[in-house]
C-alpha cells in the first residue's frame, strides 16, 4: 500500500502523462536517448510499467525512511537524561569556581586556572604581547587583558564566535591560517593555548587530534614567540601526552607540567609550560 501522498503523486502522474525522463525510442539506436520534458506514453513497450514501478518503489523507501526517523526522534524526546549528564550538571552548578567566575565576571571557570598558574610563574606583565589560541568563550583572554595593562596587546583566535572583550583583538579563524603576527604588532611574549579539538568520545582519536593541534601551535611559536617567550598549553594525559612533551622539549629550553587546583582532581588535563624557544 502506498503512502497517501505517494498515491496522489502517482495518480497525478498517470493523469498528466507528463514527465522529465530519459526515453529510449522504439527503433532508435541503443545509444540514442532523448531527454526532455514531453508527453510520455505509459503503455509503450513497457516504459510506463517500469517508470511506475520505480516511482512506487521510491515512494515506499521514502515512507519507510520517514517512519524510522519519526521513531528515532520520539525515542530521543522520551529518553531520560543520562546519569553521567545529570552528575556533570549537578557538579557544574555547585562548583565553587563556577560561582566565583560568575561573581567576578569571568566567562568561564578556566580563568582561575590561568590566574593560579600566573600567580606562581609570573607569566603576564604590563606591556606584554599575548596570543590566546582556542580562546572562546574568553576567560583566559580576560585575565591576560587585565594583567598586561597598560600598554599590552592581547590577540584571541578561535573557530567559534566570541563576544568582544575590552582590550582584546578577536579573530574568528583557524590559528594556522590567520595573520596573527601582524595583529600582535611584533613577536609575542606569551602564547596561551587552552584549546581542544571537537571531542569524538574515542580516546585515541581525541588524543591524536589534540596532539596535532599542539604540534601546529609549537610550530607557530617558532614564528611568533620571542626567544625568551613562554608557551602555556593544555594537554590531557593519554597516548599522545609524551609525544607532545617530547616535541616541546625539542623546541624549548625548559618544559614543566602544571596542575592548577581549579582543574578538577578527576580530570586528566594538565598544562605544559615551556620557556625559551630554541632556534633551529
Amino acid at each position: 500500500m502506498l503512502h497517501s501522498r505517494g498515491a496522489r503523486a502517482l495518480a497525478n502522474a498517470r493523469q498528466r502523462h507528463f514527465a522529465r525522463v530519459a526515453i529510449k525510442r522504439c527503433g532508435a539506436d541503443l545509444d540514442q536517448l532523448v531527454v526532455g520534458e514531453r508527453a510520455v506514453d505509459f503503455g509503450n513497450d513497457g516504459v510506463g510499467e517500469a517508470l511506475l514501478a520505480e516511482l512506487q518503489d521510491g515512494v515506499q523507501r521514502v515512507r519507510a525512511g520517514l517512519e524510522q526517523l519519526s521513531v528515532h526522534a520520539a525515542s530521543i524526546r522520551s529518553a531520560p537524561m543520562a546519569k553521567s549528564s545529570k552528575a556533570w550538571l549537578r557538579r557544574h552548578v555547585t562548583d565553587a569556581y563556577v560561582r566565583k567566575a560568575k561573581e567576578a565576571g569571568y566567562r568561564s571557570r578556566a580563568a582561575y586556572k590561568l590566574l593560579e598558574i600566573d600567580a606562581k610563574e609570573r607569566l603576564l606583565k604590563p606591556g606584554m604581547r599575548v596570543l590566546d589560541l582556542g580562546a572562546a568563550p574568553g576567560g583566559w583572554s580576560q585575565v591576560a587583558a587585565d594583567r598586561v595593562r597598560p600598554g599590552g596587546v592581547v590577540v584571541a583566535v578561535d573557530l567559534l564566535e566570541m563576544k568582544p572583550i575590552h582590550g582584546v583583538t578577536v579573530f574568528k579563524a583557524d590559528f594556522r591560517e590567520a595573520d596573527l603576527a601582524g595583529a600582535l604588532g611584533g613577536k609575542a611574549d606569551v602564547v596561551l593555548s587552552d584549546m581542544m579539538p571537537n571531542i569524538t568520545g574515542v580516546p585515541l582519536v581525541d588524543q591524536a587530534r589534540a596532539a596535532e593541534l599542539l604540534r601546529a601551535a609549537i610550530e607557530l611559536c617558532g614564528k611568533v614567540l620571542k626567544p625568551e617567550g613562554v608557551f602555556l598549553a593544555k594537554m590531557f594525559h593519554g597516548e599522545a601526552f609524551d609525544v607532545v612533551r617530547a616535541a616541546l622539549k625539542a623546541s624549548f629550553q625548559t618544559v614543566a607540567v602544571r596542575k592548577p587546583a581549579a582543574s578538577r582532581g578527576e580530570s586528566r588535563e594538565n598544562y605544559l609550560l615551556a620557556r625559551g624557544v630554541i632556534s633551529h
